[in-house]
């Protein structure tokens, strides 16, 4: 019995001790950097990157695949080629309405 009952005693102390931690309040980003990756510098760009973050080359063979084929369904009119800065209130993403027009 007072296994149990000392359990139960270690058990709401943790969870009232992880509710009392500090919160990481992160705040959301005015802009963001973003591309279309509509051309091969831009997508030898990113590849570096993914390189870099240990990415291997056959999963990023794969991605790239899938943004040529989304790229190559849509009308690249007001597709970002180069990365830009976007205000995150303005920027949206609807990929069916993309692929309509």
């Amino acid at each position: 019995m007072r296994k149990i009952l000392f359990s139960l005693s270690s058990l709401c102390l943790v969870i009232l001790l992880a509710g009392c931690q500090q919160s990481n309040d992160r705040s959301c980003p005015e802009t963001i950097e973003y591309s279309n990756l509509l051309n091969d510098s831009v997508q030898e760009e990113l590849s570096v990157i993914m390189s870099s973050a240990g990415i291997s080359d056959e999963r990023q063979e794969i991605f790239f695949e899938h943004v040529d084929q989304f790229n190559s369904t849509v009308s690249t009119e007001g597709l970002a080629g180069e990365f830009v800065q976007k205000d995150v209130s303005r920027a949206t993403y609807d990929p069916y309405t993309m692929q309509d027009e």
